[in-house]
């Protein structure tokens, strides 16, 4: 059978959205003839689940032995505005963050070649799998399955110099780093896979000598499409957005919303609660206090991934929100949107997931200039529940199109695009 080495520096039980793409294409891809063999930083602060250790029972794993991790460092949010820039002018590892070229973790990388070398060299891959980020990761890696001349198949799961909510904010002198590290990527690269469409238009615009070389395979759901969960119907709208809102996830564009239904119908705000997983914080927490609507942000509890669509039977709406720049990115948690039946309510600003919801029939997405009509739908919805009645905003999945977003779907895609690198050597 043949080998593919696939190289995740967050990989389960490690619970970043990252490690769910690589792990969901290990289960699979011995289903289409392909054994895979996985590379990660180990996480020796959480455990794998059941389900996750039965899955992963006969692939092997390789731990990269990490002393400091800063991805487990403190998730306690400043609470203002002010209290942001007086932390960011204070804080060191802030500045680290922002000159240190390519990302914090190439230290440890570059000091794991010989041992990274040493895994590639007991598997024997056909072909080497790389996602990003973290950046360093594929940079490193990549470098060595070259000197090996192994074919590499580099994936980029967002933007990274062409991010513009994120690269402008590195130092000059990490800015030029990364640009020569990301062109050498994208020259050596037997293959470059991305999430979405629009970001692999990106790059070929950007590296015109891409061409012929790239792919978008989306992120996946795992589980069957379209869960009948029976609404609970209850006097309040319940809007869940599955995750925290963060600087590239903001909370700006429903903040706006509920603004807007507050000045029409202030009586039926009151009835509308936005739940998510952490405290709003910085420009976020301060717009929604102006706003006059904080009081409607609820905190949840965090769940594992495999409780996710439990959770979601509480939603009556699901909500999919992320930085009004970020233009070009398609968020993971779309598609554990798209495997419930809950209407899902867009406000990311990418015309490739408004085509996405069109074409399952899930839900909605609603451009800057139109928050005017997602307060309308708001408000319409409150008065529907007020009246005992189902809300107005519903959906007619259409399955045949959502199984194309199945992590089974996606791992034949890779599997495909593996053989064909393979066969070009």
């Amino acid at each position: 059978m043949k080998r593919v080495l696939i190289i995740a520096p967050y990989f389960v039980p490690r619970r970043r959205v990252g490690s769910l793409r690589p792990y969901k294409f290990a289960i699979h891809l011995k289903k289409y003839g392909w054994e895979p063999s996985v590379l990660c930083i180990d996480d020796s602060s959480s455990e794998l689940t059941k389900n996750e250790q039965e899955e992963l029972k006969d692939i092997p794993i390789f731990k990269l032995r990490s002393p400091i991790d800063r991805t487990y460092k403190d998730n306690k949010s400043p609470k203002s505005a002010n209290e942001v820039k007086k932390k960011k002018n204070n804080s060191f590892a802030d500045w680290i963050d922002s000159n240190f070229p390519v990302d914090t973790w190439l230290p440890f990388f570059w000091a794991m070649k010989g041992e990274i070398k040493s895994v590639i060299e007991e598997v024997k891959p056909d072909v080497v799998w790389t996602t990003s980020d973290p950046w360093s990761g594929g940079y490193i890696a990549g470098k060595i399955a070259k000197k090996l001349k192994l074919p590499w198949v580099a994936d980029f799961r967002d933007p990274w110099t062409l991010c513009k909510v994120r690269f402008p904010k590195k130092g000059f002198f990490a800015r030029n780093i990364e640009k020569r590290a990301e062109a050498w990527m994208v020259r050596k690269a037997d293959y470059m896979t991305f999430t979405a469409k629009k970001t692999e238009k990106l790059y070929l615009n950007e590296y015109p000598k891409l061409k012929g070389r790239t792919t978008t395979i989306y992120n996946s759901f795992q589980g069957q499409p379209y869960q009948s969960i029976p609404a609970i119907l209850s006097k309040n709208l319940e809007v869940f957005f599955m995750g925290s809102f963060r600087e590239l996830s903001t909370a700006s564009l429903i903040i706006e919303v509920l603004a807007i239904v507050k000045e029409k119908n202030p009586e039926v705000l009151k009835y509308i609660n936005i739940h998510s997983y952490a405290e709003l914080s910085g420009e976020d927490l301060d717009a929604a206090i102006e706003a006059g609507v904080h009081d409607r942000f609820i905190v949840r509890d965090k769940v594992p991934f495999e409780l996710v669509q439990k959770e979601i039977a509480n939603a009556d709406i699901l909500l999919l929100s992320t930085h009004p720049d970020r233009k070009e990115i398609v968020p993971a948690k779309l598609l554990d949107y798209l495997v419930s039946n809950r209407p899902i309510l867009s406000l990311v600003q990418n015309d490739e997931i408004a085509t996405i919801l069109e074409e399952t029939g899930r839900g909605v997405q609603f451009s800057k200039d139109r928050l005017v009509e997602a307060a309308d739908l708001l408000i319409k919805s409150v008065e529907a529940l007020q009246k005992g009645e189902k809300i107005s905003f519903s959906v007619k999945t259409e399955v045949k199109a959502v199984i194309k977003f199945s992590a089974l779907h996606t791992s034949k895609q890779l599997a495909e695009l593996l053989d064909e690198v393979i066969s070009n050597e």
